[in-house]
């Protein structure tokens, strides 16, 4: 991806439990896979714009992509669209999201 670009993504998961050509573990899978998944660190102090530019961050919000970053909003969503203002041209065309959808972001710069 080109320097400078930001990338949104929605992501929808399917709602019918068993479409063509799609396989989705059931909904225990996690606690009973024997596969190991790769290494990880959590922090639980510190702000999200605190910690390393080569990270994945995840915010869980409500419904509506930016929250109230353009009034009254000043947590998590809110405080990285003011600190990445080219998140705010994803409110044009991603305005809210239903329970099966999430939307992916790449390229911001987070430092």
């Amino acid at each position: 991806m080109p320097i400078g670009s930001v990338l949104f993504e929605q992501k929808v998961l399917s709602l019918d439990h068993r479409p063509l050509f799609i396989s989705y573990p059931d909904a225990d899978a996690w606690s009973k896979s024997v596969i190991p998944l790769c290494p990880f660190e959590t922090y639980s102090l510190g702000s999200i714009e605190d910690h390393s530019t080569d990270t994945l961050q995840v915010d869980f919000t409500n419904k509506y992509f930016g929250g109230g970053a353009l009034h009254k909003g000043c947590v998590q969503e809110e405080i990285r669209f003011m600190i990445n203002p080219e998140l705010i041209a994803g409110m044009l065309f991603l305005p809210s999201m239903v329970d099966n959808e999430a939307i992916e972001i790449v390229g911001i710069d987070t430092k």
